[in-house]
């Protein structure tokens, strides 16, 4: 500020007396401060809304002429280029990445999330909006993986890749139907949202949009869109494949809770919502459609997973944009009270907030907090009625819950908490049972082969990473139940990422892991240079934990020819049976690569491509080959070394002395038996040497063995 106070000063004496001023006061000050080398931070006025641009009939904003690229808009506002809209950028994978710079993002995010005042005095989550919507929030692999099918053509090659001919409708709403379809390659079965452009007054491109926002969201708790098909030549209906929820909507479920959810259970359901809400703040999404009717069951088992869906109502803020809306939209039972105003009132992201806090209400109680047989009583309701608890419903239902909704479902958005304090309100933190139990650290503790895993995919080369990636973005989310349940245990602060922090906090009881090595291996996980681990980095890193068979039958997550055909098919675009180069480079650009992530994906094409036929093209067969060489090649080296050690303790000891060896605990399974200590403490020390160590050690054993053998002849 030292200089620009002195050039502004002196520049403001030529002009209106007002302002020579202004350059009276400020150019000695800048002067002064400049001699002595002060600099000032500079702050800016807070953006404000543009209310004359143009908005769509969803009230979503036109989309601006000219965008920074992916990996720029992922990065601190201060980290970009002078010119961030044309500027060469050099991507945080490079392999001569400036690792300080990723360091010092990662350490960023490791602080709280710095909320901003609205002017309706809500401090919203979307704080700075630094990460906000229009880049994805995927890596540059699962984003590439992502497609939408729109040019001629399109449905024949809907019909190609899915079984049409035997679908069945699974659920109906108001703007078209999902059916169960299977693919008809791996007979996976997907969920195909058909939406009929005759019926609801939506473009094309809105459509494209709401896909868009859904699919660039990497969370848990939140469904994934895998890919979208409508032909241009006479199209009336597009076709949307999505991950399989078979377990019905909350709404649904409610027939068998009329008088509501117990509260640890309405806890645990709340606190989730409140992480997908929180992840889509951050990122600049406000979902303005909150309710029941969209929030889905995976499936219908007793602990089955909930997630957020339908994104056709959400708007995102940009970067440097106010948090600020004003179309009037929405289900009327969940609109917050400034959605009701007349003319085109401003409200912002805390009407999300006001819709948990009826969602919660309506878990709790099994009755909505308003309800009134026209539309202008329920809007009057909601703008002045006071919220209600009243008996006997509300009597067996905690303080701290009833003050949980009402701090949700304040009139004045200014009142009311935001979904990240939300989630440590007394109720929340009392009655939740998502972070009870075993934390990371002992998860962590327990489980070596995932941190075994964790480091053998930072040190791992281009091609395992990009095998790792799309196997966890093609396989079932119920198959990786247990990784997701780490990464919720890892993610304390419910944001829908693991900081630098939390990262550390997970693995501090790791033996073999120092801070810096810890920082290292957190570094090379987050592919996409954000600073935090997101979900699908973390699957892609945990993935070859859970393979139980190298060349035998399937493990745990089936890696057998079903999961490596859908990752094939995955990667495959045409559907042609064949990889080439396109296709790899498709997956591997994402949408908008500059020029050092171009370059260094062409050699990494080429390196992989090494094994393609004459014509250039990589078959399933040879992809399986390279897959399962690269993957669990390290796992099989640990397996080999276990083994080995395995059978010198059963020559030494004699048969089934090995039983105690951890290595064979981990792998059978078993219960340790009860063994002489001796032995135990021989055994424990077998594993993890090489030959030459346990060869001598063997020795050791044998001639205690000897030893023991004496004795007992003594004793006869």
């Amino acid at each position: 500020m030292s200089v620009v106070a002195l050039v502004a000063g002196l520049a403001a004496l030529g002009v209106s007396p007002a302002r020579r001023l202004v350059g009276l006061v400020y150019a000695p000050f800048g002067a002064v401060l400049a001699l002595f080398g002060v600099k000032l931070a500079s702050q800016e006025a807070p953006a404000k809304s543009n209310k004359s641009s143009k908005h769509n009939k969803l009230g979503r904003p036109p989309k601006p002429k000219h965008e920074a690229t992916i990996a720029q808009m992922s990065m601190a506002p201060s980290m970009l280029p002078e010119n961030s809209m044309t500027a060469s950028f050099v991507s945080p994978n490079h392999k001569g990445r400036n690792m300080s710079v990723r360091k010092e993002r990662a350490e960023q995010s490791t602080k709280p999330w710095r909320q901003h005042r609205t002017a309706s005095g809500f401090y919203s989550d979307l704080g700075e909006a630094s990460k906000a919507a229009g880049h994805r929030m995927t890596s540059s692999i699962t984003a590439g993986l992502t497609r939408q099918h729109s040019g001629p053509g399109a449905h024949a090659q809907l019909e190609a890749k899915y079984d049409l001919g035997h679908q069945y409708e699974v659920g109906r709403g108001g703007c078209g139907t999902v059916m169960a379809v299977k693919h008809r390659v791996t007979g996976q079965t997907f969920a195909m949202k058909v939406v009929s452009l005759r019926q609801i007054d939506v473009s094309i491109e809105e459509l494209q949009r709401e896909i868009e926002i859904q699919r660039s969201l990497d969370h848990p708790n939140i469904c994934r869109v895998f890919e979208s098909f409508f032909d241009e030549e006479g199209g009336t209906e597009m076709y949307i494949i999505m991950e399989m929820c078979t377990g019905g909507s909350l709404v649904e479920s409610m027939s068998n809770h009329k008088r509501g959810y117990g509260e640890r259970a309405a806890a645990t359901l709340v606190e989730k919502m409140l992480s997908a809400v929180i992840y889509c703040h951050h990122h600049g999404v406000v979902h303005r459609d909150i309710k029941l009717d969209n929030f889905i069951y995976e499936n219908d088992h007793p602990d089955a997973e909930v997630k957020l869906i339908d994104f056709g109502f959400a708007a995102t803020i940009k970067a440097g944009d106010a948090d600020c809306m004003h179309e009037r939209l929405g289900t009327p039972i969940y609109m917050a009270p400034e959605m009701w105003s007349k003319g085109e009132a401003d409200y912002d992201s805390s009407v999300d907030v006001w819709a948990l806090g009826v969602t919660t209400y309506m878990l709790l109680s099994g009755e909505r907090p308003f309800y009134a047989n026209t539309r202008r009583e329920l809007g009057r309701m909601i703008r002045h009625d006071p919220l209600r608890f009243p008996s006997p419903r509300w009597d067996r239902i905690s303080p701290d819950a009833q003050d949980f909704c009402q701090s949700l479902m304040q009139k004045k958005p200014a009142l009311r908490l935001a979904a990240s304090a939300a989630k440590d309100h007394p109720w929340i933190k009392g009655s939740s049972t998502l972070h009870k139990g075993i934390d990371a650290a002992h998860e962590l503790q327990s489980h070596t082969e995932i941190v075994a895993s964790l480091t053998s995919f930072a040190e791992a080369d281009e091609f395992k990473k990009i095998a790792l990636e799309v196997l966890a973005f093609s396989t079932p989310p119920e198959a990786l139940k247990e990784m997701r349940d780490l990464f919720v245990k890892m993610d304390t602060d419910d944001s829908g990422t693991v900081s630098l922090a939390e990262f550390r906090e997970a693995l501090k009881l790791s033996d073999s892991l120092d801070e810096q090595k810890i920082d290292e291996i957190f570094l090379d996980l987050d592919v996409n240079g954000s600073g935090e681990l997101d979900y699908s980095e973390f699957l892609s890193a945990t993935l070859s934990s859970q393979l139980k068979s190298v060349n035998g039958p399937s493990g745990s997550l089936g890696l057998d020819a079903t999961s490596l055909e859908a990752a094939f098919n995955m990667l495959d675009g045409d559907g042609d049976g064949y990889l080439v180069k396109d296709d790899l480079a498709r997956a591997l650009d994402g949408q908008t690569p500059c020029l050092d992530e171009q370059a260094r994906h062409a050699e990494l094409i080429e390196e992989i491509f090494t094994d393609a036929d004459a014509q250039g093209r990589v078959d399933l067969a040879t992809f399986k080959r390279k897959v399962l060489n690269d993957i669990t090649a390290d796992r099989g080296e640990r397996e080999e070394g276990a083994s080995r050690t395995v059978g010198l303790a059963e020559m030494c000891l004699g048969p089934g002395a090995s039983e105690t060896s951890p290595a064979r605990r981990r792998l059978s399974k078993s219960r340790p038996s009860s063994r002489p200590s001796s032995r135990k403490h021989l055994l424990d020390g077998l594993e993890g040497q090489n030959e030459a160590q346990a060869a001598a050690v063997a020795h050791e054993a044998a001639r205690l063995k000897a030893l023991q053998a004496e004795a007992d002849l003594a004793k006869k």
